[in-house]
């Protein structure tokens, strides 16, 4: 099946954490979390498999709100605990508005998903006005396509 997300644009406001998390740290970090919670592992993947599913025609959908419903990142919990900062963060942006709020790569950024190019702005003004390094981006980058087997 092919699902074409060519036209489907997303409107983000990253944060740039001062507090950066240290990638092979956050590697360590998150083989241990994985390590104590491998009982639960096979429903996890199965969880993880639809998600991408739904997440993946949401985006063909160009759907934030249901894109944001399906969001992930399995470093948010090792970032949360390394930085327990993070969460003011999150916080901060889902009171500003934002549908999502998840950390980019290990978590030296925070993305804070927008229903539109509007809201992406006024989104990022709040974090500002809240003391916080914001910018406002779109994704993804021209002629994406995504094929599934």
């Amino acid at each position: 099946q092919n699902l074409n997300i060519e036209n489907s644009k997303l409107y983000w406001v990253l944060i740039f954490c001062k507090d950066g998390i240290d990638t092979a740290l956050a590697y360590k970090q998150f083989d241990l979390m994985q390590k104590i919670n491998t009982g639960k592992n096979s429903q996890v993947k199965s969880q993880v498999k639809d998600t991408q599913e739904t997440l993946i025609k949401a985006l063909a959908k160009n759907n934030p709100n249901l894109v944001s419903l399906n969001l992930h990142n399995d470093f948010n919990q090792v970032a949360l605990y390394m930085n327990p900062k993070l969460a003011k963060t999150f916080k901060t942006g889902k009171n500003c508005g934002a549908l999502a709020a998840m950390v980019c790569g290990s978590g030296s950024t925070v993305a804070l998903l927008a229903k539109n190019a509007t809201h992406a702005h006024k989104l990022q003004n709040a974090m500002r006005d809240s003391g916080y390094n914001a910018i406002k981006v779109f994704s993804p980058a021209p002629k994406p396509k995504i094929f599934i087997k």
